[in-house]
């Protein structure tokens, strides 16, 4: 009985370790200024979405027809997004102090306007932002764009 429990012991903290949880990486951005029906998809299962509440790398954020929504990044860079929006924040690092660095962000269709942080000025090489058609870097900069 005592090497069952031994055993168990191990199995459980080894899922707690190695769990894929978003929550086991650092935050991403903050959801702000939501008007409308947005969604966010965690490891593609929708959750309940409040303005405030955080992003984490991997999250989908999706706007309805008459929707739109603010997305503020750590490290001060801004995404908003209009009606018929996708974005995938697909990896995001701001470790300053350590100079890790990472913005790569997905843009499936809609529209978004993009405005740098203190990545652009660190590190502009890491900022990603692709399209279906095209990827691009921002390098302290402010960018339209529009998916159909």
């Amino acid at each position: 009985m005592r090497y069952m429990s031994f055993v168990s012991v191990l199995l459980l903290g080894g899922l707690l370790l190695t769990g894929s949880s978003a929550h086991a990486v650092e935050r991403a951005a903050t959801l702000k200024e939501m008007k409308g029906e947005v969604a966010v998809l965690r490891d593609q299962v929708a959750i309940p979405v409040t303005e405030g509440m955080t992003l984490f790398p991997q999250d989908v954020i999706r706007t309805a027809r008459n929707a739109k929504v603010g997305v503020c990044f750590v490290d001060g860079s801004r995404m908003s997004l209009g009606p018929n929006s996708e974005l995938t924040v697909v990896d995001y690092v701001f470790v300053p102090g350590e100079n890790k660095t990472a913005f790569d962000v997905f843009l499936r269709q809609g529209t978004s306007v993009y405005s740098s942080g203190q990545i652009s000025k660190m590190a502009p090489e890491t900022i990603r932002i692709a399209t279906p058609q095209m990827v691009l870097g921002a390098r302290n900069s402010k960018l339209l764009l529009k998916v159909d």
